[in-house]
Parts: structure tokens; sequence; C-alpha cells
């Protein structure tokens, strides 16, 4: 899996061990294998995907609210767009139950060079989707504070999604007032929240 360096990857006996190395090249790149490259470790690429992404069944089941609420909006396109591997976001769509239901998938394989939250990888999804110069119509979700910005700051209506990486992010909870939207669960809590997107000749909408 990693071949260059690997004698200090090989020192990590402890989960804070692991925290403590990971987190601060997450924060510089925003992407942790590509930070591992840029530090100077050799990666191969499938490997490294296949175990850091394994076990997605334990931890993710179906979502039959989620199911219920996407099939109810057909006349939004859906996209996920995400800085995972395009092969573990489509088993996690499959196993959530909703994948005959995206009308794309955007990860590493199609973003190359760039990551979420930089402005390029998002012009570069835009673009294949049809929508630069037409962010006002995109509902963009994201649990992400600094990814969610890089969209609002884009001019996307914006949808922040509660979790725990709010706090690793630094951020408080007071902060995601500037969002026009924050839920705690998409499928219970977003028709009551955003009544618009069943209404007649709605705009397009994102999954983020």
């Amino acid at each position: 899996m990693v071949s260059a360096n690997y004698g200090k990857l090989g020192s990590i006996k402890t989960l804070d061990q692991a925290k403590f190395i990971w987190r601060p090249i997450f924060d510089k790149y925003n992407l942790t294998k590509r930070g591992l490259r840029a530090e100077g470790y050799e990666i191969r690429e499938k490997e490294y995907d296949d175990y850091i992404r394994q076990g997605e069944e334990l931890y993710i089941t179906r979502d039959d609210n989620l199911v219920s609420l996407l099939s109810s909006l057909p006349l939004h396109r859906k996209y996920v767009f995400s800085n995972g591997p395009e092969t573990s976001i489509a088993k996690c769509l499959d196993l959530l139950g909703i994948a005959e239901l995206i009308d794309g998938v955007y990860g590493t394989d199609f973003h190359d060079s760039v990551c979420k939250p930089e402005v390029e990888c998002f012009v570069k999804v835009l673009e294949d989707i049809g929508m630069r110069g037409d962010e006002g119509r995109i509902l963009y979700f994201e649990d992400s504070y600094k990814n969610l910005i890089a969209g609002k700051d884009m001019g996307m209506n914006t949808c922040f999604v509660r979790s725990k990486t709010l706090e690793m992010e630094g951020r408080g909870e007071e902060e995601c007032a500037i969002f026009d939207v924050v839920v705690e669960d998409i499928g219970r809590e977003l028709k009551g929240k955003v009544p618009e997107l069943w209404e007649a000749g709605g705009g397009g909408g994102g999954k983020g």
C-alpha cells in the first residue's frame, strides 16, 4: 500500500498516533492520499483505496426515508460530488438503496489532481453537468463546512448536514447560520425545510 517512507508509517501503533499524523496532512491538502504523496510517500492507489474503504456494509444500510425523498424528486437531477473514489461511492449508494436514483457520480478519478474545496474542482463538475454560470439553481448538500463555504461563494444554495465534521474542522454550530438550510436527517427534514423543491417548475438540484 505504501512503499516509500514505510518505516515512518510502520512505527504507528495506536489510533491516536495515526490521527496525530493524519490530521495536519488532511487539513493542509484536503485529501489524505494526495497529502501523503506530497509529503513524500509513494502509494499504490488501488490497494490504498481498497484497504481504507473496506467495511462500508458494517456502517451503511438501506435508508428508506432517503429513497422515498429522492424518488419524489424526478424533475431534479441529482449528483454525488465527493473526494472519495468512484468505486467506493457506488458501493455506498448501493447500500443506501439509492444508486438508481442518482444521475451522476464525481469522485477522485474524475477530479484527477484537484479536490474539494478547490474552486477548480467545482468548476470541472459544473462544466460537465452543464451548470457552469447557473449555480443559483443548484442546492448543494455537505457535511463539511469548508466544502460548503466554497459552494456558497460560487453562488450555490447550500444545505449543511450536521455531523462530527463541524467540530473536526474547528467550527461552531452558530457559524452554520450563513447557510440556507441546516438539517440533521435529509430524508426526514428536507421536505419541511425546502418545500419549493416539490413545486412545479423548480430549479435543478445538486447533490454533494
